[in-house]
């Protein structure tokens, strides 16, 4: 639900941060992920990130530039890097996250609407955006009484405007009742601003890399691996829906709305 501060003024009890990852231009795979959390979480997790931040002297963590070593990374050697990440990891893991990420195969996904829905307009990233807010809804709907949330995506203008309009489009949709019970508002920030985000952006890259992993036959990379190596006492919470041509065609029949109620498993063999 929502509260009062000291001021007086309403504020919200659980925000969750996404970010995207990968072009459906020429990826295979895009993704978002991204991570829930009660405010008194965010609010001891942003001084240890921020704190990270300054202690490596960056201003900033993006991971794309990060592991090619660009820009501020660029005198970053392999080592350093890597070690860099795993501190950030680090506070992943203790920080008591919900973390959900759900990737979509492009070209199968504009396969399956050039065959059976040719008028439908809906980009595998949008796809990604409604599944989102559907896992993270029905999270939030398990305890009662329910609290109230506020969603914050990064400001692409390649999708932020696309995001805000297709989430008021979702609302008036029977089987996304349960957006108005749940979520207040729908939020975009700088991701050099809001270290959550950053976060999200992490989480994004490494479950995107899983999938072209995954699809490619390979093992998991290893910062993938570090994240999910749970230490005493905390353990990572994570959802991860991977949405391949198989299971596109296996939980969107021909008659079925585009975003089925039936999810894919939440693993990268979806």
């Amino acid at each position: 639900m929502l509260g009062y501060d000291s001021w007086g003024q309403w504020q919200f009890m659980y925000t969750a941060y996404f970010d995207d990852s990968g072009k459906e231009s020429g990826e295979r795979w895009v993704v978002i992920g991204g991570f829930l959390a009660h405010e008194f979480v965010w609010q001891a997790f942003a001084p240890r990130w921020a704190h990270e931040l300054r202690r490596h002297d960056i201003s900033t963590l993006h991971m794309k530039d990060a592991i090619q070593r660009t820009g501020e990374y660029q005198s970053w050697s392999i080592e350093k890097r890597n070690e860099v990440l795993g501190d950030f990891l680090t506070i992943l893991k203790t920080s008591h996250l919900i973390g959900f990420a759900v990737g979509v195969d492009a070209p199968a996904w504009k396969a399956y609407l050039q065959t059976h829905r040719p008028k439908e307009k809906l980009s595998a990233m949008e796809f990604c955006f409604m599944r989102i807010l559907r896992l993270v809804t029905d999270r939030m709907a398990k305890v009662q009484p329910p609290d109230r949330i506020l969603l914050c995506f990064d400001t692409d203008r390649e999708f932020a405007s696309a995001r805000l309009n297709l989430w008021n489009e979702l609302r008036a949709r029977p089987q996304y009742a349960g957006l108005n019970a749940a979520v207040s508002a729908i939020g975009f920030a700088n991701v050099e601003q809001v270290q959550p985000l950053q976060a999200a952006d992490m989480l994004a890259w490494l479950a995107r890399k899983e999938l072209v992993q995954h699809t490619g036959g390979h093992e998991s990379i290893p910062l993938y691996k570090e994240l999910f190596a749970a230490l005493p006492g905390h353990p990572v919470e994570y959802v991860f829906q991977g949405w391949s041509e198989e299971e596109i065609k296996k939980h969107l029949p021909l008659s079925a709305p585009v975003a089925s109620d039936a999810p894919p498993s939440s693993s990268p063999d979806a």
